[in-house]
């Protein structure tokens, strides 16, 4: 039985984590035969709905209902129960999971989803209940016990053996997709409605921030120094009123519009409008919304450094996050070499296409297979005794 920890959709808003996490879950349950599959949340009334709505009616659900602070407790702390008791499997599973509360039981088979590092590498970026919410999953303990990895780029992996001592072997580089149901070109009369819906003008850049780390500041200061007048419509769950500093300082507040939270399909038919993405994050794992950009046939704009270049390629015009003059520059090519920025567009169609769920799937499968093949756990405490003692105070 494969249980698949499904918690993370029960979210209210959202996030690429979220997206990869609905797309993996439904591969995996269409590739498997019928009862080897069950997911599992823990959450009631409209977070049980959100669950189930993420996954669809065909994906087997166990939904319990505890209360997530005293389940978090019991589960860090005491060791129960387990992913798999949650889901009423059998002994001998294997569990696929996020970071999370999480307890496995010993003969089971684990396979760790990481996203990225960004907390380990920049903490800063972090509110402090964040980062009491890392120190307390106990992330070290999770990598030690996980007989696989699965990771979204191989920056990522390298973060892994550098940070954990992870050895190359134990991890497995599984590229995310984008569904294909939201983010292609929609028609011109949605897009246009959507952006209505929202009063922004028919000539906009797209930013997306949802905290620090996504450097709005840098995109704004950058766009106000470019050659155009392009409204900037910012989405992502970033606050209003950072969003508002922001732009008063680079100059340009009477041009930025703060969406806030976008779902899936507002998020898809805004970008679907905009003349750029502009991305200049400081740190990801992998970088979604460029590849939804790509896929939308959207100018992509994004920061050279962590896993963006090896996401975006020579598909984007990739900049140094650190300085507005390089973003400046990046969003004048996109506007005045049409032809250049054209080849561009055509060479992310590609690579986004080239990006299919079913491969991330069929992926996914042979990584769990070499889990449940992998050798007794003697050295799993190693991760842990190499990651505390490398980052004693």
């Amino acid at each position: 039985m494969l249980v698949f920890d499904a918690r993370s959709l029960a979210d209210a808003k959202p996030s690429g984590v979220h997206g990869v996490t609905r797309a993996w879950a439904r591969g995996l349950a269409a590739a498997l035969p019928p009862g080897a599959f069950v997911a599992v949340a823990n959450a009631a009334g409209a977070g049980a709905v959100r669950a189930r709505a993420a996954l669809g009616p065909d994906v087997p659900l166990v939904v319990r209902r505890f209360p997530n602070k005293l389940l978090h407790a019991a589960m860090r702390f005491l060791g129960v129960p387990t992913i798999e008791a949650l889901a009423r499997a059998p002994r001998g599973s294997t569990v696929i999971a996020n970071p999370h509360f999480l307890r496995v039981r010993p003969d089971a088979t684990f396979v760790l989803i990481v996203h990225d590092l960004s907390y380990f590498r920049e903490p800063h970026f972090f509110s402090r209940r964040m980062r009491l919410w890392h120190r307390v999953v106990d992330f070290p303990r999770l990598i030690a016990r996980a007989d696989r990895i699965a990771v979204c780029s191989a920056h990522t992996k390298r973060d892994l053996m550098e940070l954990f001592a992870v050895p190359a072997a134990k991890i497995g580089i599984i590229r995310p997709s984008i569904d294909p149901a939201l983010f292609s070109p929609p028609a011109a009369a949605a897009r246009d409605a959507a952006r209505a819906a929202r009063g922004i003008p028919r000539d906009y850049a797209f930013v997306f921030s949802d905290g620090p780390r996504k450097n709005l500041a840098a995109a704004l200061s950058g766009i106000a120094a470019a050659k155009t007048d392009l409204a900037v419509v910012v989405a992502g769950s970033e606050h209003p009123k950072a969003v508002a500093a922001a732009a008063r300082a680079a100059g340009i507040a009477e041009r930025v519009l703060a969406l806030g939270y976008c779902d899936d399909r507002e998020r898809a038919a805004l970008l679907s409008g905009a003349r750029l993405l502009l991305y200049p994050s400081l740190y990801e794992g992998f970088g979604l919304p460029p590849l939804e950009a790509m896929a939308l046939g959207v100018p992509v704009i994004a920061a050279h450094g962590s896993a963006l270049g090896e996401t975006a390629g020579d598909a984007a015009v990739l900049v140094d996050p650190q300085d507005a003059a390089s973003v400046t520059c990046a969003v004048e090519r996109v506007l005045s070499e049409p032809a250049a920025t054209a080849a561009r567009v055509a060479r992310g169609r590609e690579r986004a296409a080239a990006l299919r769920p079913e491969k991330a799937v069929k992926d996914l499968l042979m990584l769990i297979k070499d889990a449940r093949h992998a050798p007794l756990r003697a050295k799993r405490a190693a991760a842990v005794v190499h990651y505390r003692h490398a980052h004693r105070d």
